[in-house]
């Protein structure tokens, strides 16, 4: 059996912590270790960091969502925005380590976190982030 959760939020930092919380407490339930409920929370954090400062440029009449779909055998969470979307480009995290530019790292920091990231465009206009994980008690 499968359970979605969804969520959407003004585009501002201010909102920031709140999605934390509310991801802790949709990932609370999960039979799974607290490190990968961590690691999680942390790809999340920067999906949705993304999205507000680079896809919707802090816009507070644009919304980011976050769906949750989660069943017994992986997590996959959806991070949508309304911004002009991007090409991601091949970057390693030892790459944006040795980088001094405070941005960068996101993208990176997804990937170690999850077991695959996808970005797709959506109409008219945004970018979804994909986060799956699967998920091993």
């Amino acid at each position: 059996m499968s359970e979605i959760f969804k969520f959407c939020i003004p585009s501002e930092m201010k909102y920031l912590e709140r999605v934390y919380e509310l991801v802790a407490r949709v990932l609370e339930d999960l039979p799974t270790t607290d490190s990968t409920k961590d690691r999680l929370i942390l790809a999340v954090n920067e999906a949705v960091t993304n999205s507000l400062i680079h896809g919707n440029r802090n816009d507070p009449s644009k919304t980011v969502s976050i769906i949750f779909n989660m069943n017994k055998d992986n997590v996959e969470i959806d991070v949508e925005d309304q911004g002009e979307g991007f090409v991601p480009q091949p970057l390693k995290l030892e790459d944006s380590a040795k980088s001094l530019h405070p941005s960068g790292r996101g993208i990176p920091i997804m990937k170690v976190c999850t077991d695959e990231v996808q970005f797709q465009r959506i109409s008219p206009r945004g970018m979804r982030v994909k986060l799956i994980k699967k998920i091993c008690p």
